[in-house]
């Protein structure tokens, strides 16, 4: 018993160590962008949803399951001398930017009402970064301890000791900001004066990025990977996990939802996952110029002619792509049923998703090269006038296109013929067979004649008596339907689900139904 149990014991180790501290993998997803130059992101909502813009370029890009919109960036009187642009959306369609020449003067543009107006604002030194405290209201920080407030269109530079670059900026309020600078360590502003605060065994380091909870929480990141925490009006040694490398430097950190690159390996970042830093590696060597993370591990990339999407692969679960593919449906929808299909003959499969709520109507998904999905359920001829609790598909009236059959619960079935782009809608009545609560319809050849025919399962006739199976036999090319009661008596029962296969290979069509209350039924075809 006690080598039982160890066995067991080892197991059980061996299995947590296996699954139970390994980070996520990711697939990757490469987007061409649309100059082969480096990009860095201005704003950003989800991987299908950000802006971005080229740092030695021309223009800003809004990209959206593909790019839909472009913004030329703002020139000076010598566009030859241009070093650099740093962008970030303001407003709704709205942005701030920065023109850096290499003489390493600053130039502040505003875009709005479709245009770029130029502030009379010039410093003589790189201002590079940007925090956003609300729409039109931005910190705007760089080299030599420079500090801009952008408010109310009006940008006012602020008075401050600071000597060498400010690398970044934690914001807690209008009276608690704190600014990370290379050697000098970190400075707190209440609004008017600056007080610097006390690192220990700081050293010569650039401070990344400012995370702060509360006032009593406020944890400092380091280009050397090595993290502070406050305690008693000063910085201690906190964490320095990712600081294993003392050749090794930061260049950006989205540290609030786990994300660390350094640029010392090409293609490599640091991933935070279940409380540790995780060395993570792209599938090629790629040199990151930004990098965004979502609170759900998605991640974004960008590097020169592309734009890296990363989603979470987990080998034994699949990842949820409605949003990004357009595929979310309407919030109050009551879908029962889906299948793939061809409809457009364009080897990317579409999808039909049926729709069995009131006052709702079924969706087609048209598959855009397996970039995004369009909803084209209207345009298709697909929307009938009432919505469908059971469907089939195939191609009932023999012209090689994909057909779809929809009934509903106590009503007639239609039957949509795909014609070149839309469906045409035929009726088939079945109000003659006196059953109800129809549970099921397929499709299959019965009478071997090389077309399909229909098999409906109803659940009780219309006096409330068991249902029943019957077939209705494909006749002139799916436009007249032979009603066959050959099965009705058979297949009498609380029917709630019927197959057919051939059960006993030889070669004739046989059914299986599902029952509720009695034993289910397998009936065998034994003649034509």
């Amino acid at each position: 018993m006690k080598e039982l149990l160890k066995k067991i014991l080892i197991i059980l180790i061996f299995t947590a160590f296996l699954f139970g501290n390994q980070s996520p993998k990711y697939q990757w997803k490469e987007i061409t962008t649309p100059n082969n130059i480096a990009y860095r992101i201005a704003e950003y909502t989800s991987v299908n949803d950000f802006w971005i813009y080229e740092m030695a370029g021309k223009f800003i890009f809004h990209y959206k399951d593909t790019i839909t919109q472009k913004i030329e960036l703002p020139k000076i009187n010598t566009p030859k001398n241009i070093l650099s642009y740093n962008c970030i959306k303001i407003g709704e369609m709205e942005f701030f930017c920065v023109i850096i020449d290499k003489q390493y003067h600053s130039y502040f543009f505003i875009y709005e009402f479709n245009k770029w107006k130029k502030l009379p604002n010039i410093v003589n030194v790189p201002i590079q970064h940007f925090y956003k405290v609300s729409e039109k209201e931005l910190y705007i920080f760089g080299d030599w301890g420079n500090i801009l407030l952008y408010k109310n269109n009006k940008l006012t530079e602020i008075g401050s000791p600071i000597k060498n670059h400010i690398t970044s900026i934690g914001y807690y309020d209008r009276n608690n900001i704190w600014f990370g600078v290379r050697k000098e360590g970190i400075y707190h502003f209440d609004g008017k004066n600056f007080t610097n605060i006390p690192i220990d065994d700081f050293g010569n380091s650039d401070i990344m990025q400012i995370s702060i909870k509360s006032l009593s929480d406020i944890i400092i990141y380091t280009s050397k990977g090595t993290t502070y925490k406050n305690y008693r009006n000063k910085f201690i040694v906190y964490n320095s996990s990712l600081g294993n490398n003392n050749n090794l430097r930061y260049s950006f950190f989205d540290i609030k939802n786990g994300l660390a690159y350094s640029g010392n390996k090409k293609g490599e970042f640091d991933l935070f996952y279940e409380e540790k830093w995780n060395k993570k590696l792209l599938e090629k060597n790629y040199s990151i110029s930004d990098g965004k993370m979502f609170s759900n591990n998605s991640i974004i990339f960008t590097t020169k002619g592309l734009i890296l999407i990363g989603m979470i692969k987990n080998d034994l679960f699949f990842v949820n792509n409605t949003g990004r593919y357009n595929l979310d449906g309407g919030i109050m929808d009551y879908s029962t049923g889906a299948a793939f299909i061809n409809y457009d003959d364009d080897d990317f499969i579409d999808i039909f998703v049926q729709n069995s709520g009131n006052n709702q109507h079924n969706y087609l998904y048209n598959n855009i090269k397996g970039n995004t999905f369009l909803d084209i359920s209207s345009l298709s001829g697909i929307v009938s006038q009432t919505n469908s609790n059971y469907f089939s598909i195939g191609d009932y009236d023999i012209n090689g296109k994909t057909d779809l059959l929809l009934a509903e619960t106590d009503s007639n079935l239609i039957i949509l013929s795909k014609g070149k782009t839309t469906y045409k809608q035929t009726i088939i009545n079945v109000d003659n067979l006196q059953f109800n609560s129809l549970r099921n319809v397929n499709s299959f050849d019965y009478d071997q004649d090389n077309d399909l025919d229909i098999c409906i399962t109803y659940h009780y006739q219309k006096g409330r008596d068991v249902g029943s199976n019957c077939i209705l036999k494909n006749k002139f090319y799916g436009s007249f339907f032979d009603i066959d009661t050959s099965i009705i008596r058979p297949g009498k029962g609380w029917n709630n689900h019927s197959l057919f296969a051939d059960f006993n290979n030889d070669n004739k069509a046989d059914l299986f139904v599902s029952n509720s209350w009695i034993e289910n039924k397998l009936l065998l075809k034994t003649n034509e």
